[in-house]
């Protein structure tokens, strides 16, 4: 392999796996009891999703092969934690890990649909909303920039979570319909 297509694949690599590193992390925490235990069983998922990335095909969900990776990997750890005082059954396991897959899957949604609302509010909704969810924004920072009240910005949000909530229903309704 030349240097440059190495550098390429570094690339893509870090690209997938940046975006999917959460999900892979909440799949994994979602089968493991402890904090710990996730951290160590992400670590070598990680590591083990780099040495076999010649084996994931591009343009597939870098997610779904980063998952089941990851489900080998908690298995592995459950082998080598066996003498722990609290187990899990590999049925009960494979629960969880459906459940994680599909909440992801789910959240994935709606965060898509989210950022599609988004574009459809009006510049000044926009704009109320993104001063006040800004990092570290209070809501009396947000009305200051905005030349607003407190109160205004409180009533406006509602009124914008409304027209989200909707938009974002409606969203992954007409998103489910096109796929059948």
């Amino acid at each position: 392999m030349t240097t440059d297509r190495k550098t390429d694949r570094y690339d893509e690599f870090v690209d997938l796996f940046s975006a999917n590193a959460r999900r892979v992390y909440g799949y994994i925490y979602a089968m493991l009891p402890r904090w710990n235990d996730a951290d160590d069983v992400f670590q070598e998922t990680s590591r083990v999703l780099w040495q076999k990335f010649d084996q994931y095909a591009p343009g597939t969900n870098f997610f779904a092969w980063a998952r089941e990776v990851a489900r080998f990997q908690v298995l592995y750890h459950r082998q080598r934690q066996q003498r722990s005082r609290l187990k899990f059954t590999d049925s009960f396991l494979e629960v969880v890990a459906k459940t994680a897959a599909e909440q992801s899957e789910r959240l994935e949604a709606e965060q898509k649909a989210l950022a599609e609302c988004m574009e459809k509010l009006k510049e000044r909704q926009r704009a109320i909303v993104l001063a006040r969810f800004a990092p570290d924004a209070t809501p009396k920072t947000a009305a200051e920039k905005l030349g607003m009240t407190v109160d205004a910005v409180y009533k406006s949000l509602g009124r914008i979570q409304s027209v989200l909530l909707e938009c974002i229903e409606q969203t992954i309704r007409d998103s489910r319909r096109n796929r059948k």
